[in-house]
């Protein structure tokens, strides 16, 4: 408000301006008198008198006014801009965090559809429509692997948590696992569903894959027994546990994690989400449901799990 009441910057001028060359035109304009008196001892005194003087000196104050009020808008204007400054530095003091870009990952050439930190959180891997899969070094910002052994979009995507194997799944229901110590594939599975696979997570035990999708199954997989199988024996590896979880699709699983490093808690049950709107929790020792959560009204598009904290507060 006090902004919109102060006169524009050009008016000032173009005022100060005026007066100028008033003052400038009067000076030019000057009209002088002469007036002779003699005293009583017949001295003659002549003086001069400027008819201009005092309308000179009017709008000499009249500008020094202007420049004043200048001075004072010039000095509100910096105040305001102090002001602004210092409720930006309260608002940075309020919110610490600041988010920067780190790295521009660019080489797929449709959608991306998971993003995951490797275990070593150096590396980021990615799935896409283009039928491929990704390993981006976090650092350069370089495109270490791209795999190529999809036949339909990738989908799922997940992580051994030693960091040795990454488990893809694609639109036509195979699974591969991938060895990233030689880039190659260790071991597929054709027909792991019968529709789409759209999530697979890892048990933090290093043992179990769930993987699910829309046939509303969960299927369980037993990895030592996947490693066991060489790819080109093509021996199709029967899945642990199969469950009928939801009545919809399965839009995410999960395994529990609980003090990280495979220790106790660990893998103890798994959740899943699915589009019949409910949440289930199923025990990872015999793979039946402990619970289902209702309480959505429509679809529920994922799910995960609270870490344990160390303060029981």
């Amino acid at each position: 408000q006090q902004q919109q009441q102060q006169p524009p910057q050009s008016s000032l001028l173009d005022q100060q301006q005026l007066l100028i060359d008033q003052i400038m035109f009067n000076g030019a304009n000057t009209t002088t008198e002469s007036t002779t008196t003699v005293d009583s001892n017949g001295t003659a005194e002549s003086t001069t008198a400027t008819s201009s003087h005092s309308a000179a000196s009017s709008l000499a104050r009249q500008l020094a006014d202007l420049n004043a009020e200048n001075g004072s808008s010039s000095s509100d204007e910096d105040d305001d801009d102090d002001d602004d400054d210092t409720e930006q530095q309260h608002s940075q003091q309020q919110h610490p965090l600041s988010f920067r870009q780190l790295q521009h990952f660019q080489g797929h050439e449709a959608r991306l559809c998971r993003a995951k930190f490797h275990p070593m959180h150096r590396h980021v891997g990615t799935t896409s429509f283009d039928h491929t899969w990704r390993l981006w070094d976090i650092e350069t910002g370089q495109c270490l692997l791209l795999q190529d052994g999809h036949s339909r979009q990738v989908f799922a995507l997940s992580f051994h948590p030693d960091g040795s194997l990454v488990a893809t799944a694609d639109f036509g229901s195979v699974l591969q696992l991938w060895d990233l110590r030689t880039g190659q594939s260790a071991h597929d599975v054709a027909n792991a569903h019968a529709r789409r696979i759209l999530t697979a997570d890892v048990s933090p035990n290093g043992v179990h894959l769930a993987t699910a999708g829309d046939d509303g199954l969960i299927q369980v997989f037993d990895l030592r027994r996947c490693r066991r199988n060489h790819p080109k024996r093509k021996k199709k590896t029967p899945a642990l546990a199969s469950i009928p979880a939801h009545s919809q699709l399965i839009s995410q699983v999960k395994f529990h994690h609980g003090q990280g490093g495979g220790g106790p808690g660990d893998g103890e049950f798994l959740v899943s989400s699915s589009f019949d709107g409910t949440a289930k929790t199923w025990s990872a020792r015999d793979w039946k449901m402990l619970n289902c959560l209702r309480a959505h009204q429509g679809q529920v598009s994922c799910v995960d799990i609270l870490p344990p904290t160390t303060n029981p507060t």
